[in-house]
């Protein structure tokens, strides 16, 4: 295993924090970390993130989390299924930077369902880490049943792509991510950036999600 799956690997199970220097640009997070001696940081650019709607994490990647204010588990639905700005943005933001392969990317449709699988793991996995494990169950199991009723491709893509990947330490994610949506023909540099996104985007996630869900 590279230095780079193992960092990875403890950012997504939370042994490892981002600090407020290594969000300023995405791509850098690994390596800052690094320079820093694996130290645990404090989050707090993680927490301003969550709170903000629809900025960018890098050049690539926008993200618009729930809204914890009076969250429910409906709301969580909905944001799972429905509010699609931010994916929108991240679609174009890619799109644009790659267009040699643009003959490669997916058409929006299935980008959108990729991505919404993936943000599905990432609120299960911050909900474990949150929330007691009976608390966890009843949330999980309600989410799934309510997107099984309106998307069930969301679902049968987590549970048999992101759900172990995120299990392995979430490294694979991008490169599933990649596979899926453009035929493996991303750079490599825009896989780390997404690595680190995706790294930076569930650390929000656990801060943001430690509140009780109605």
């Amino acid at each position: 295993m590279s230095k780079k799956d193992s960092l990875l690997g403890s950012i997504f199970k939370g042994a490892i924090d981002l600090t407020a220097t290594t969000v300023k640009v995405a791509y850098d997070v690994s390596e800052e970390i690094v320079k820093k001696g694996y130290e645990v940081a404090t989050s707090k650019e993680a927490k301003k993130l969550y709170k903000s709607t629809g900025n960018y994490v890098s050049e690539l990647l926008s993200f618009k989390p729930p809204s914890t204010e009076n969250l429910t588990k409906q709301k969580l639905v909905n944001y799972l299924t429905i509010e699609d700005e931010h994916i929108k943005d991240t679609y174009n933001s890619i799109s644009k930077k790659y267009k040699k392969i643009k003959k490669h990317i997916v058409k929006y449709d299935l980008f959108e369902i990729h991505w919404r699988s993936i943000s599905t793991q990432m609120v299960f996995g911050a909900l474990a880490k949150t929330q007691d494990p009976v608390t966890y169950t009843e949330i999980k199991d309600y989410l799934i049943l309510e997107i099984l009723e309106t998307e069930p491709e969301i679902i049968r893509l987590q549970k048999y792509l992101y759900s172990k990947a995120y299990t392995n330490g979430g490294s694979e994610i991008s490169r599933i991510f990649n596979k899926e949506c453009f035929n493996n023909k991303l750079p490599e540099e825009a896989i780390d950036e997404l690595d680190r996104g995706f790294a930076f985007i569930h650390d929000a996630m656990v801060h943001g999600l430690n509140v009780k869900l109605k």
